[in-house]
């Protein structure tokens, strides 16, 4: 289930003629006019919002959003007066690069025992690096053979910038690309996101690179109020968002820990309230291990990144980082049952908060009648929502 950039493209075009229609792109990428594509389900009145791959090295969102459209598609799923957008790829030349990276080392024709293998390696070797502060990363070596040539040639343009933003880096870091083609990490590339000069990235995984330059993760572009520049994907977003009445939830689907992200949040009861008790329906199906995902909240949380800016702007967004075991972008496809039980689980879990959009609503307004933003917010909607689902 590791769809490659043009596999992904084919998967899209073979949505013609079923309920998933093909809308014109959001937008265009900067360097090769590589098309955001969007597509929609259902014609209600209320809207959701599903991106993939806003991080490229973070591909199983991808293959979990173009499994969550085949399993609609496949079991006739309807929803009530509900319109689902799908994003699949937002950042579709990162997406190229990372993926372009992983078909050199596996092959579309590689068995799935050598290609399990192999992302179980990278995993072990990943986990090393999370937990050591070595100048060397082993998850880089094996990747270090690896650079700008498996750019196809008819992406001069991209073929350059990886070439040019790579030689600031170490060997084999293109495995950990998740900016766009020219080096901008998408959700860093907010005007509240400010880095250092020299600074490097503080994860041990990948404290050997730079944030401050072009750079395969983190760098969040010029970000001065004179210089800053929203890159033609977040624009592209942005758009489609502000273009929407009646947006009930934005799942914004990353990579690793298992984890729902319900932070930063506003002074804004109704939102904060409709927010929580929506993450606490999406958990409810989700498997990490024996338990659910957590669910991680912060009221004081600094705004910096650009979905931080979406949640404070915008009802139910959640960033939902989809697999327990870590490894970008392909230790997590090293473990088959990982995969199956993320990608199902995810896939309940989604259905299951669709369903419960008017419930989800009806015990907002019950609960915020009850609640001010001084009490203890979190114990008092975990106690009400106890009561209220026990109904």
């Amino acid at each position: 289930m590791i769809y490659d950039y043009f596999e992904c493209q084919k998967i899209f075009d073979s949505f013609n003629n079923t309920k998933i229609i093909e809308h014109n792109p959001l937008g265009y990428t900067s360097l090769e006019h590589l098309p955001i594509r969007y597509f929609t389900y259902g014609n209600g009145n209320n809207n959701i919002v599903v991106i993939g791959s806003q991080h490229s090295s973070e591909i199983i969102s991808t293959t979990f959003v173009i499994n969550l459209i085949h399993y609609l598609l496949n079991n006739n799923i309807e929803f009530n007066d509900i319109t689902i957008h799908f994003i699949p790829i937002l950042n579709p030349e990162g997406y190229l690069i990372n993926t372009m990276a992983i078909r050199s080392k596996l092959s579309k024709y590689s068995s799935s025992q050598d290609i399990r293998e192999y992302c179980y390696q990278f995993y072990k070797n990943y986990r090393y690096d999370i937990y050591h502060n070595d100048d060397i990363k082993l998850h880089q070596v094996m990747f270090e053979d690896i650079d700008s040539r498996i750019i196809p040639e008819n992406y001069p343009i991209l073929k350059d910038s990886v070439s040019d933003i790579l030689s600031n880096h170490p060997k084999g870091s293109i495995i950990d690309w998740a900016s766009n083609g020219k080096g901008i990490d998408l959700n860093s590339n907010s005007i509240n996101k400010i880095v250092n000069s020299n600074e490097t990235n503080k994860s041990n995984a990948y404290n050997n690179i730079r944030l401050d330059i072009p750079s395969p993760i983190g760098y969040p572009g010029e970000n001065t109020n004179i210089n800053f520049k929203q890159e033609n994907e977040i624009e592209a977003l942005n758009s489609l968002l502000s273009n929407l009445s009646n947006i009930k939830s934005i799942f914004n689907y990353h990579s690793t820990g298992g984890i729902i992200y319900q932070r930063p949040e506003n002074n804004d009861l109704y939102h904060l309230t409709y927010n929580y008790l929506l993450s606490k329906f999406y958990q409810e199906l989700t498997i990490k291990n024996d338990s659910n995902y957590n669910i991680i909240v912060e009221k004081a949380n600094k705004i910096t990144s650009v979905n931080d800016v979406i949640r404070i702007n915008y009802l139910g967004d959640l960033l939902i980082e989809l697999s327990p075991m870590m490894g970008n972008p392909i230790g997590m496809f090293g473990d088959n049952t990982n995969i199956e039980k993320t990608i199902n689980s995810n896939i309940q879990s989604f259905i299951y908060t669709i369903n419960n959009i008017d419930k989800i609503i009806n015990v907002t307004n019950h609960i915020s009648s009850l609640i001010t933003l001084d009490d203890n917010l979190y114990c008092c909607i975990d106690s009400l929502y106890k009561k209220i689902r026990k109904k």
